[in-house]
């Protein structure tokens, strides 16, 4: 029991990082185009689609993308 306080509460300080730290890029010059390049490497890793991504070549991969543009924005906003 101990042991999953601990594991929440780290759990819990770790996403107040992340938080923080994606909300510092809002003030850098380049903050849009590091939250777009993150959320897409997301999209390919570990988004239902990232099966489609797998072992597909640079202009391969962004016609992929050219073809989910609209499933990858309601994946971004949900």
């Amino acid at each position: 029991m101990g042991h999953d306080v601990v594991i929440h509460i780290l759990s819990q300080i770790e996403i107040i990082k992340f938080a923080y730290d994606w909300n510092v890029h809002d003030k850098q010059k380049e903050g849009k185009v590091w939250k777009t390049c993150f959320l897409k490497k997301t999209f390919y890793i570990s988004s239902p689609y990232s099966t489609q991504f797998a072992e597909l070549d640079k202009r391969a991969h962004s016609n992929k993308m050219k073809e989910l543009k609209k499933k990858f924005a309601t994946w971004k906003h949900a």
